[in-house]
């Protein structure tokens, strides 16, 4: 007993110091791949679009203590965060303890996403280990997959995508499909369960996609065994993600209950599954700066050849060494090769199965395709390559070591260890060229980023803290494309430079956007006065997101009364500030009269399309419209404290005749519906802080739809409005 515990912490302690190895290996790459000793680390890695979104959640738990609500943005009210569904608790765990030593949001992201390839090395290295895998060998290919394309090609950009759970995660996957029954089960059992229980608590799609491998690995494994285990084991592990994940995004729906869904949520269409599916051909393909002349050619053909939807999928790239191990499984799976019937090698068949799993359901025109005709949230199927990466990887080392321990002589011995380190390197080098982007982009950021942060500070020492901005032009949010030479998500780097002020940016809320829709399209004088109303001291533009570089905006501003902050200081923006013209418009029209107006601008009444509407369209002549499906519904609710007497109005068509019903509380109206609009006016009356349920149904059924339209159309409503009810 006394000497087996030695071993046993022999072993552990041989373990650490590989573990050890790797982290000093990895920082070694990092420091000098990324220049760690010469940049500002406060800046972001890869200071743009998705970035600054993620960055927003780390600088509002810095300032207010967690990560749900921001006050300082969406001014002039605040920002539900949680209504944001991504939420990521468990990777906010490890970021709060960053930055309770380091209190600078670019800082903890930076820190947050190297440590994060650690721990992917790490447990990449122990998941290896568990499989059977010599700790040497599971020590080298958990490095490489640490710092897949994936990991550097995304970056801090996506953050939440790190993947330190998915090798624990698909090591108990491969146990499940095994039949339960692989000699460190015990272990790999409750290692599996934590993974999950992690897992669920961060981002929703590697629970997503674990969920999926689980249901295929359960019925495979009692397939294969004919025994109940595996699926009870694949049941349990599900139950144990599901609950986790509900919790994990219990925030969002509660943040929903409060203030309603948000507008444009639900940007996500069934296609888009096509658009951004797994490629076999780009997880095979090298790195086009490979300096090889087979690899480079190829790369450089891929590239040129113009293939289309080409898009983030690029990220799903293996290197080499993970590229060879899918081969491999294919080949497995088509039953090509034999492999012995060795207890190290039995685990190849299921890993085997489980890819051929992925790769059906992810690629392109693949099953998840199929999937999401009926379910849209997840789109993103090549990110399922990780996993694809982890069992390729072991596959590859499975067979190695048991080709090795075979080989007849001294000489195959030696050429199978020199064909498995060429091979090592190689796959390193190539992948590690996915640092130049990060690094080359590195000089012109820091200095836009010093340039912004000196501006913010210079307005916040001419305006009192907590002054309202109001940023133009104004963008989309969640789905923001850019406009004009701004960048996705570019308004939200003047948060992250600001300590005091409170800014416009995003528009995520039903209140904020009925508000923004008041405010949208008013120019010079109106605008100003809109402005002044809601509470804004300075108006925020960006030259950039207009084509005349902000020239006519600026200038009829400035003739509304608006004066510049900072004249000539900054080349891309442009500050004005509102507080003589709010002075005048309040001496103007009374202090009563100003309340009152600023009253009817803040707390507008907004409505919520919350079930069985589709997204807004427009007609050739530009007037809004929404289809229904036969059964819908839509929310008004009063965020004033007083009670309000409003109208609806709204014209609806269908081309099948039929009844309408519509119930808005107690009362019940119906008008006959056909192809030419009929108009429709509701008196709604809602008390303070109180909301009305507004239902339709109609008993025409579906119209004929053209070939290829999936949706459940019945009829459409047509320009619907809310007012006020003046006496």
């Amino acid at each position: 007993m006394q000497l087996h515990n030695r071993c046993l912490t022999f072993n552990t302690l041989h373990f650490i110091f590989h573990l050890a190895v790797q982290l000093v290996v990895l920082l070694i790459i990092f420091a000098f791949g990324l220049r760690l000793l010469s940049i500002d680390l406060s800046v972001p890695f890869n200071y743009w679009g998705d970035t600054i979104w993620f960055s927003v959640p780390i600088k509002g738990m810095i300032d207010n203590g967690w990560a749900y609500t921001i006050p300082a943005l969406s001014a002039p009210f605040t920002f539900s965060a949680a209504a944001f569904p991504s939420m990521t608790h468990t990777d906010w765990f490890v970021m709060k303890v960053i930055s309770l030593i380091a209190p600078e949001a670019g800082v903890v992201l930076n820190v947050f996403w190297l440590f994060s390839i650690v721990l992917t090395a790490w447990s990449a290295t122990f998941a290896l280990s568990l499989l059977g895998v010599r700790v040497w060998l599971a020590t080298v290919l958990g490095l490489l997959y640490a710092v897949l394309p994936f990991a550097l090609l995304r970056n801090v950009a996506h953050i939440s995508l790190v993947y330190y759970c998915v090798p624990l995660l698909s090591l108990l996957a491969i146990w499940i499909a095994q039949g339960c029954d692989l000699p460190m089960s015990k272990v790999i059992r409750w290692v599996g369960y934590a993974a999950a229980i992690v897992q669920g608590f961060d981002y929703i799609y590697f629970s997503f996609f674990t969920l999926l491998l689980l249901t295929f690995a359960g019925w495979f494994g009692s397939v294969r065994t004919r025994s109940w285990r595996p699926i009870k084991e694949a049941t349990l592990a599900g139950l144990i993600i599901l609950v986790a994940a509900s919790i994990n995004l219990a925030p969002s729906f509660l943040s929903w209950h409060s203030h309603g869904k948000p507008p444009d949520i639900s940007y996500k269409v069934s296609a888009e599954a096509e658009i951004y599916g797994l490629k076999i051909r780009k997880m095979l393909a090298p790195n086009e700066a490979n300096k090889l002349p087979f690899f480079s050619q190829w790369a450089q053909h891929d590239k040129l050849a113009a293939f289309p939807n080409e898009n983030e999928n690029a990220t799903a790239r293996l290197g080499p060494m993970a590229a060879a191990g899918l081969l491999f499984l294919i080949i497995v799976s088509l039953r090509l090769v034999r492999v012995r019937d060795d207890l190290e090698l039995k685990p190849i068949k299921p890993i085997a199965a489980l890819t051929l799993f992925v790769v059906l359901f992810a690629t392109v025109g693949g099953l998840g395709a199929i999937f999401n005709l009926a379910f849209t949230e997840f789109r993103t199927y090549s990110r399922f390559s990780v996993f694809i990466a982890f069992f390729a990887l072991s596959a590859i080392a499975l067979w190695w070591q048991n080709v090795y321990r075979h080989a007849s002589s001294r000489l195959r011995k030696l050429m199978l260890s020199a064909g498995l380190v060429t091979l090592i390197l190689f796959s390193l080098y190539d992948q590690l060229l996915d640092l130049a982007f990060l690094r080359n982009q590195r000089p012109d950021q820091e200095s836009q980023t010093t340039q912004l942060r000196t501006l913010v500070k210079q307005v916040e020492a001419l305006v009192p803290p907590g002054a309202f901005v109001f940023q133009l032009p104004i963008t989309r949010f969640p789905s923001d494309g850019g406009l004009g030479r701004m960048l996705p998500y570019a308004h939200g780097q003047a948060y992250l430079a600001s300590s005091s002020l409170h800014w416009s940016w995003p528009s995520f809320s039903q209140r904020h956007r009925a508000w923004q829709d008041q405010i949208q399209g008013l120019q010079g004088t109106e605008l100003v006065k809109a402005l002044s109303l809601s509470k804004f001291r300075v108006i925020w533009i960006d030259r950039f997101g207009y084509p005349d570089n902000g020239e006519q905006i600026l200038s009829s501003l400035i003739a509304a009364g608006a004066k510049e902050l900072l004249p000539g200081a900054d080349q891309r923006f442009a500050i004005l500030d509102l507080n003589d013209v709010t002075i005048r418009l309040r001496q103007s029209i009374g202090d009563k009269e100003f309340e009152r107006q600023q009253i009817a601008l803040l707390d507008v009444p907004t409505v919520s399309w919350t079930d069985g509407f589709y997204s807004l369209e427009h007609n050739p002549q530009g007037t809004p419209f929404r289809w229904s499906q036969g059964r819908s519904e839509i929310e008004i609710r009063n965020w004033s404290s007083a009670p309000r007497s409003l109208s609806l109005s709204f014209s609806v068509a269908s081309y099948k005749s039929g009844t309408l019903t519509v119930l808005a509380g107690d009362h019940k109206y119906s008008a006959f519906v056909a192809a030419t609009p009929v108009s429709m006016t509701l008196p709604i009356e809602l008390g303070a802080g109180k909301n009305q349920i507004v239902s339709f149904a109609i008993d025409s059924g579906r119209i004929d739809l053209p070939p290829g339209e999936m949706r459940n159309l019945h009829f459409r409503v047509i320009d619907m409005q809310l007012k006020p009810v003046t006496n």
